[in-house]
């Protein structure tokens, strides 16, 4: 296989793995549109209000937890989790402080929480003394 040719596969198999992501996509684009639709700002606080508004963010959190399985838990599909958490609180006004402790919990990474390993050394992690 010559330069030519890779370059033609690699092209093609670029194409493909966007028109399968925007096939993925496609939940989250219908949410969005049913929550645009649906939402009315001066509505009374309901389960149906919060679901709706919920919507749009789990179809991501799906999306990504089934592109890469249990350890996005740790990652961004569980800072989505608690995005949509905190998006859920935010519909009733007296639970604004919960919300927002959601969206604390969503911005600081789960990772930076637990113990983990160090990173292996790299040369890009030194400091310059001169």
């Amino acid at each position: 296989m010559d330069i030519l040719e890779t370059n033609a596969y690699d092209r093609r198999q670029r194409r493909n793995t966007s028109c399968v992501l925007f096939l993925y996509l496609l939940p989250f684009f219908a949410s969005c549109t049913i929550y645009f639709y649906l939402w009315i700002p001066d509505s009374s606080p309901s389960v149906l209000a919060a679901g709706i508004k919920a919507t749009p963010i789990l179809s991501l959190a799906f999306l990504v937890f089934s592109y890469n399985g249990g350890r996005s838990l740790m990652g961004v599909a569980g800072g989505l989790l608690f995005s949509v958490g905190g998006d859920c609180c935010l519909v009733w006004p007296q639970l604004f402080i919960h919300g927002m402790g959601c969206f604390t919990l969503c911005l600081s990474s789960p990772l930076d929480i637990l113990p983990h390993p160090p990173l292996p050394y790299s040369s890009s992690y030194t400091s310059c003394s001169g």
